[in-house]
């Protein structure tokens, strides 16, 4: 028995639910023979031809489905029970549509870096049309449209220019086979998930030990080493870890060190800030699952493995806003001086060379 990943077999039960045996199995029979193909002809020679991109293979694709399935699991169970008990309101619940349409989304966001990385949100209808045409013909062939719509968004402009992509689908009322879909909410899933799907998962560690990856990407792999992210949907909060390891030899550059310092500390602070703009972006635009109203960030730093005694107190970004209270545009290390990229990058300089301590 083939086993599949949670949000998988949570749109099996759904389809099961929704729709008669005959109807739930074309549906997944159709999601399936996508995934394999996809996973077989496509982002093989993604991988091999943007080798020194952080990964956007099977593993990544799984990565977001299973993100997916953790930001929305408890309304997806509740949605099942009430297409199962036929006590249910299209408008206030994932059906069977939706969540085959929610995976279909997430398997194809990714598909137009086969022509390349830039505007490759822009490219996934050409590789549906031309690879998968025969999986979405007939009555399925508004589905291509749908896919490649709702991936668009995950990334780049809107339609009119803006940075507020999802704003295209906002207004928009769309179905599959007759049966209304979450059209925005779904994009959105799509979108915060991707964002969430950072890690070590999306490098090798050997590749940047041997010095394989290039110095222009060196620094994106060095964040994805350093960070973990935990989707703690139950009490709606986003979790970031970040172990941030410094190795040092007997040769080792005290410029050179801090340097490194500053860059990778720029780079986390730019994704903290990114991460929790998406945050409220996904809050805004997905009307129907619950938000994620927290994000919070825990600094961990090491020498060699071994941490070093810095240890800045969690940094907590989310919605609350007192009235009268602090300009909300400013930036959290106009508050948490600790957190300073200067005042880090000497501390832990600092401590990796010992300084004061003969």
């Amino acid at each position: 028995m083939a086993t599949h990943l949670m949000l998988e077999q949570a749109m099996i039960d759904a389809l099961e639910a929704q729709y008669k045996p005959d109807k739930a199995e074309a549906f997944k029979s159709r999601y399936f023979a996508a995934k394999t193909k996809l996973f077989t002809d496509i982002l093989p020679w993604i991988r091999a031809n943007e080798q020194y991109l952080s990964d956007h293979s099977e593993r990544h694709i799984e990565n977001v489905l299973d993100n997916i399935y953790k930001l929305i699991c408890s309304d997806i169970e509740e949605s099942i029970n009430r297409l199962k008990s036929n006590d249910f309101n299209q408008s206030k619940v994932f059906t069977g549509t939706d969540l085959y349409f929610l995976c279909q989304v997430a398997l194809f966001h990714d598909v137009g870096n086969f022509y390349g990385r830039n505007k490759h949100n822009q490219k996934i209808s050409e590789v549906i049309n031309k690879a998968f045409g025969d999986l979405f013909g007939g009555e399925n062939r508004r589905e291509r449209k749908l896919i490649a719509e709702a991936g668009r968004v995950h990334t780049g402009k809107s339609m009119n220019g803006s940075d507020d992509s999802l704003m295209d689908l906002f207004n928009k009322s769309e179905h599959i086979q007759g049966d209304h879909i979450h059209f925005c909410s779904i994009a959105s899933i799509v979108r915060f998930a991707d964002e969430l799907a950072e890690g070590p998962q999306r490098t090798s560690s050997f590749m940047q030990d041997e010095g394989m990856i290039p110095e222009e990407n060196s620094i994106f792999h060095k964040y994805a080493s350093c960070t973990h992210i935990k989707i703690d949907s139950p009490n709606q909060r986003i979790s970031i870890s970040y172990e941030i390891n410094f190795d040092v030899g007997e040769g080792t550059n005290t410029d050179e060190i801090e340097r490194e310092i500053r860059l990778l500390l720029e780079l986390i602070y730019s994704r903290i800030n990114k991460l929790d703009q998406e945050r409220k972006y996904y809050n805004y635009y997905n009307r129907l699952s619950k938000p994620i109203r927290e994000t919070q960030v825990v600094f961990n730093f090491q020498k060699n493995d071994f941490d070093l005694s810095i240890k800045p107190d969690p940094l907590i970004l989310n919605d609350l806003v007192v009235p009268g209270g602090r300009d909300q545009n400013i930036s959290f290390t106009d508050e948490r001086q600790d957190l300073d990229i200067s005042h880090l990058v000497k501390s832990i300089s600092d401590q990796i060379f010992q300084v004061g301590d003969e």
